[in-house]
């Protein structure tokens, strides 16, 4: 079997997080090879299947990367699939999980060109403090958190953004600077590990490139079976999945991200995980 493992033009060779998988891959008989999505030099029918793993600029080249998806698509197998991958890539898919059960936090959808009045909207919703983020989002690209006596900066930053696209306006989370934010990770239905993403002191923001630090975390049974309930709600099973939660006091656990395109699965971390994904993939592949 030979697999593309597709990647950015600032991780040409995968990121360190990914070099686990491909050791576990190619230790299994498969060739394993990193290339970038946007090359167009790159002939993805060579392959028995593209595996979507750090196209981590595609927020900035959303449409590119919608046409890339259907072009590889056409070619080979794409996994995550492209249903899933259309699915997914917009946050809008939040409210429909909140429509099927899914504890999500209270999440406003504001349209491109709309105007809305934050202060209005946090008083009415008794917020003290909010967050913005774009609803085509990665690396908290974007995202504004700020209190309602600072509604003036994050109205000008919001009517930029709604300048050239939609966001949404969600509470901020206390509960993310105390104890972070939970990630679980699946192959396909099946728990595989989990890590606990805290931010840096006098930040709110989980992921490395700000700073955030991550470490191993368990799997509480209650959890793992709403996360594989979450993922269950995707239009196909995925080969990988990974499910982002807040643990709040006063609502319980909150879906912040369900990641299915191109999620970092944290291996590092969980030596061994890297060789169950494996497993996992091949299966998923050749069944």
């Amino acid at each position: 079997m030979r697999l593309a493992l597709a990647t950015c033009e600032d991780f040409p060779r995968l990121p360190p997080d990914d070099a686990p998988l491909v050791r576990a891959l190619e230790s299994r008989g498969v060739e394993a090879v990193p290339e970038v999505w946007t090359d167009s030099g790159v002939v993805w029918n060579d392959f028995d299947a593209v595996i979507v793993r750090a196209t981590w600029d595609y927020c900035d080249k959303f449409e590119q990367f919608n046409d890339w998806v259907s072009t590889v698509a056409r070619q080979t197998r794409i996994v995550n699939s492209e249903k899933i991958i259309s699915w997914n890539c917009k946050k809008l898919y939040l409210l429909e999980l909140a429509g099927r059960g899914i504890p999500i936090p209270e999440t406003i959808y504001l349209k491109k060109g709309s105007k809305p009045d934050l202060r209005a909207i946090l008083n009415s919703r008794g917020w003290r403090e909010a967050v913005i983020k774009p609803i085509v989002g990665a690396t908290a690209r974007l995202a504004m958190r700020f209190t309602i006596e600072r509604h003036s900066a994050a109205s000008a930053h919001l009517a930029k953004c709604l300048h050239s696209e939609d966001m949404i306006l969600q509470p901020f989370l206390p509960e993310v600077l105390e104890s972070g934010e939970l990630s679980l990770i699946f192959a396909g239905l099946e728990f595989s590990h989990a890590v606990v993403k805290r931010p840096a002191p006098g930040d709110y923001r989980v992921q490395s490139e700000h700073k955030g630090s991550t470490e191993p975390a368990a799997g509480d049974r209650e959890i793992v079976a709403l996360a594989r309930r979450i993922i269950s709600c995707a239009p196909e099973v995925p080969a990988f999945a990974r499910v982002d939660l807040i643990l709040t006091k006063s609502s319980g656990p909150l879906l912040v991200e369900l990641e299915l395109i191109e999620p970092e699965l944290y291996f590092r971390p969980w030596p061994g995980s890297e060789a169950k994904m494996a497993d996992a993939l091949i299966a998923y592949l050749t069944k």
